[in-house]
């Protein structure tokens, strides 16, 4: 449940952003990190409110840096990596976890490949040897290729080619990006999903999955030279990849705002949206400064956000629902988005669009005021706060930090970054980042039916 904060100007507001901001500070997690001789990098977060525990193995590939014509290799990857090693046969890995009370998962985005299992801190050992096999003992036929092949196509089609939101999603991405693989989705194009081969995923394989290209978090009810010891026996042995990891594709700079406009019959409500190519939060100011501007301008929690204001409650009100959301959790560009699903299709969307524009002008000539910057920091940093509650997104907040070249000191001094900001740093990182050039406009619609001869 989330603290509902007082309006602006109550005492109320600095009461409660003191409370979160220290309490953030105290609650902070232990933290204890080793290295392997053979790179392998080790995460230990002690939580011992439950006897339970959650390991990840976290590989610094995802797919940004797939080869171009073999999309959704990564994810390929992923499900061939759960049909069986030398040692376990197909279905093993989640059959023994389960078997042990515990569950296990796996994911794979742009920027990285995790899994990860929660269980008893008891069967940490036996999760270490299965994940190492994982590592570098694969054994698969192409029998199974075929099977995942077709699994991974079904996937396409129920979460892509089926959603006509997502599939939108899609063009957007494919427009902002000119050259960088974050325009390729991470689950491949159907086509080059039909053509990948076994051959072609044992060579990703090797290329990429070794203990130097791979941060593990154990986080639970655990003592940290117990881990460490465990690591060394299950994962020291195993030999780095050789070589560099391969370099990613560059962006180069934009001149022109790119438009996109999508019609689908099985849209019920359009959407406008835009895309933004921005710093990550590795910026030292405007990583925070865009966090804390899309709280402001229009996060999905606060009932007080601009775009709130502006689109859903002021005198035009055009829309049902609308936000804005950074993502800067990544290794080479991150991105701000601004959406708005109007009220019916009869809403003008060049209206939509100039409300949005004035509000970022607005934002980017005059800045937030002091108590709305106040408000947003103590709402971000009072959820980061709550999920400390969370043993899973303990460990994943310090895993997907690393995977993308982070370091735990940037980690833990997140929070202060977000504190020091001011209101002429959020306006100076719109006016730097919201730039019409550097963006993709895209409106979604139903299909226009044709009018009887």
């Amino acid at each position: 449940m989330k603290t509902r904060i007082p309006p602006a100007g109550s005492l109320l507001l600095g009461l409660a952003a003191s409370l979160a901001l220290g309490a953030a500070a105290a609650a902070a997690p232990a933290v204890t990190t080793f290295s392997l001789d053979n790179g392998l990098q080790g995460v230990v977060i002690e939580d011992h409110r439950a006897p339970a525990a959650t390991h990840m193995v976290w590989y610094k590939v995802g797919a940004a840096d797939e080869e171009p014509g073999f999309s959704g290799m990564a994810h390929f990857l992923e499900h061939l990596t759960f049909k069986g090693t030398e040692t376990f046969a197909s279905g093993d890995f989640s059959r023994i976890i389960a078997d042990h009370g515990g569950v296990d998962n796996a994911g794979t985005t742009h920027e990285y490949t995790t899994y990860y299992q929660r269980i008893a801190p008891q069967w940490l050992p036996l999760v270490m040897e299965m994940e190492a096999e994982r590592m570098s003992r694969l054994d698969v036929d192409a029998e199974q290729v075929d099977v995942e092949r077709r699994v991974v196509l079904e996937e396409r089609m129920s979460r892509v080619d089926s959603d006509p939101v997502e599939r939108f999603g899609e063009e957007m991405k494919a427009a902002l990006y000119k050259n960088h693989r974050y325009r390729v989705p991470a689950i491949g194009w159907r086509h080059e999903i039909e053509s990948l081969s076994l051959d072609k995923a044992v060579e990703f394989y090797r290329r990429h999955y070794g203990p130097n290209r791979a941060v593990l978090v154990v986080a639970g009810d655990v003592d940290p030279e117990q881990v460490e010891a465990w690591a060394r026996a299950y994962y020291g042995p195993l030999a780095p990849i050789a070589g560099e990891r391969p370099p990613r594709a560059r962006e180069p700079a934009s001149y022109a705002a790119r438009r996109v406009e999508m019609r689908d019959a099985r849209v019920v409500l359009p959407l406008f949206q835009r895309f933004y190519a921005t710093a990550t939060t590795a910026d030292p100011v405007d990583g925070p400064a865009l966090a804390l501007l899309a709280q402001i301008l229009g996060s999905n929690d606060s009932a007080d956000s601009r775009l709130r204001r502006a689109l859903i409650e002021g005198e035009e009100a055009p829309a049902a629902y609308a936000g804005a959301r950074y993502q800067g959790e990544m290794a080479d560009i991150g991105t701000f988005s601004i959406f708005a699903f109007p009220k019916d299709a009869s809403v003008d969307m060049n209206l939509v669009e100039s409300i949005v524009d004035r509000e970022i002008a607005r934002m980017i000539a005059e800045g937030p005021a002091e108590q709305e910057l106040a408000r947003a920091k103590t709402i971000i940093l009072s959820d980061a706060l709550f999920a400390q509650d969370n043993q899973f997104n303990l460990a994943e907040r310090y895993g997907a930090a690393l995977a993308v070249g982070r370091t735990i000191e940037e980690v833990e001094a997140w929070p202060d970054r977000l504190r020091a900001v001011t209101p002429e740093q959020v306006a100076a990182a719109a006016g730097r980042w919201l730039k019409i050039e550097r963006s993709v406009t895209g409106r979604l619609q139903a299909a226009q039916t044709e009018s009887a001869p």
